[in-house]
């Protein structure tokens, strides 16, 4: 078959291999990730909720603060249900999307207390989510 350019096949052709090799999502998350419970997140003495979180990082919703991408901060992460248990993390700013209000935040170093706390979070504490992928 020789090439016409006017030919309807080249045209899907090239809709069908437009997006070959790309994302079907924005998500780069490789574990699983959870919607609920909310936690709560103190972020220099101001309290955001997340949007979703995992072992390895947390998204927060409403964030207007001053932060920007790769900057260094320690949280208190905490569930507004059990406001007297609370864990220090220290992470790295991943994603600032002023337009959406988000902050990813990359845990750099948590204590085992808190790695437990989440584990049991979502194998108890009816945590539901999705499992993201990379």
């Amino acid at each position: 078959m020789s090439y016409r350019p006017n030919d309807p096949r080249h045209k899907l052709a090239g809709d069908l291999l437009k997006g070959l090799g790309e994302r079907e999502s924005p998500e780069r998350r490789g574990g699983p990730r959870f919607l609920a419970p909310p936690l709560d997140v103190m972020i220099d003495r101001k309290r955001y909720q997340t949007l979703d979180w995992g072992l390895g990082a947390l998204v927060i919703g409403g964030y207007d603060g001053p932060l920007k991408a790769d900057a260094k901060i320690t949280v208190t992460v905490s569930r507004a249900e059990e406001p007297e248990i609370a864990h220090k993390a220290k992470g790295r700013v991943l994603r600032i999307d002023k337009k959406r209000r988000q902050l990813t935040l990359q845990f750099t170093e948590v204590g085992k207390g808190m790695l437990g706390w989440l584990g049991d979070l979502q194998m108890t504490g009816g945590a539901t989510g999705v499992t993201g992928s990379l």
